[in-house]
């Protein structure tokens, strides 16, 4: 491909140095171990404790811990490839290394597109979204096709390319080696899908705003998770934006210099990006109350409290309480604050 010889002069040695070999490893390692444990307790608690983790909004959270699972354990091959730097030099690698962060990554945004619009009906329309929360059958078909989209658009970089190696040297740095048209569907993407997400939660926080009847506690709760999820996506448009710049600047008309100055920042900014993954279980896993009482519970049954004993019983009479209360908060906390009102 034509693109592809425009790499091929550029003086990449900044990414070869020892700070950043050094750099990267020990970022590797710290994403590595924070997405797989925070993730997996996330999944785990969803599927441990079903009733207290009931709604659309907890399916798509568990789907959203999925794909930074998915991007966590492939962050392993990066660590491997940071090893053994030989690796870069397999074409085939090379071309398959993308799918590992595409699919995760059109997964999170689809995850990030229905929360929001879960959040647009929990709040503008309560009623209706109600009823389509016990429609599972919906969510599993929307999560389902959601992850079809993503496998495909993932598989794109194989079908696309030429598995033959080429004659030319080739640079093994994700944007490098892919058709200039399949560069720009990532930043496209993440534009609309973006603009779609904050028109959305824009007419929820006007809605919540101009809301003059007082709420009662499920519905200061419910505000709260909105807020919540706005957090959550904001975090990831800033993580990512700065790496979707410099891959559309890399399209551009530019000198070498300039080329090689901004390959040589997109791998840096790269791994904030894939950090997100790392930030997302954090804020809506230790900021919600059924969370933090279901991580206690699971790391107690691992033996990772001090006093196991007491601890276990205490956890579950908790999570018991949640059992009939959609939005977490135990049925005599209620019961006591609108008493209070």
């Amino acid at each position: 491909m034509a693109e592809r010889h425009r790499f091929e002069n550029v003086d990449l040695s900044c990414l070869t140095s020892s700070t950043f070999s050094i750099t990267s490893l020990t970022l590797y390692v710290i994403m590595i171990i924070v997405t797989i444990f925070g993730n997996i307790l996330i999944i785990v608690s969803i599927y441990k404790y079903p009733k207290q983790f009931k709604g659309s909004l907890y399916m798509l959270i568990g789907n959203l811990a999925a794909a930074d699972l998915l991007l966590g354990i492939w962050l392993l091959v990066f660590l491997l490839e940071t090893m053994i730097p030989d690796i870069k030099e397999n074409w085939h690698y090379c071309i398959v290394k993308p799918i590992g962060i595409i699919i995760p990554y059109g997964c999170s945004i689809m995850c990030l597109l229905g929360i929001s619009f879960d959040r647009f009906m929990a709040v503008l329309f309560p009623l209706k979204h109600l009823l389509k929360t016990n429609r599972r059958k919906l969510f599993i078909v929307y999560l389902g096709g959601m992850w079809l989209i993503a496998i495909l658009a993932g598989g794109l970089p194989i079908i696309l390319q030429n598995l033959k190696p080429p004659n030319t040297t080739f640079l093994c740095y994700i944007g490098t080696n892919l058709p200039q048209e399949f560069e720009l569907i990532p930043p496209i993407l993440i534009f609309v899908t973006g603009i779609i997400d904050f028109i959305l939660y824009g007419a929820v926080i006007w809605k919540i705003k101009t809301n003059k009847i007082p709420g009662n506690s499920v519905t200061r709760k419910k505000n709260t998770k909105t807020i919540l999820m706005i957090i959550v996506l904001v975090l990831f448009v800033i993580c990512w934006m700065p790496f979707i710049i410099c891959s559309l600047m890399t399209q551009a008309d530019i000198s070498i210099s300039t080329l090689q100055n901004i390959i040589c920042a997109k791998e840096y900014l790269a791994k904030l990006g894939l950090s997100n993954s790392a930030m997302n279980w954090v804020l809506y896993g230790l900021a919600n109350k059924k969370f933090r009482i279901a991580f206690r519970t699971l790391l107690c049954y691992s033996g990772c409290c001090t006093s196991t004993q007491q601890a276990l019983p205490s956890t579950r009479s908790v999570v018991n309480k949640h059992n009939e209360n959609f939005d977490g908060l135990a049925e005599t906390e209620v019961a006591n604050k609108r008493t209070g009102q």
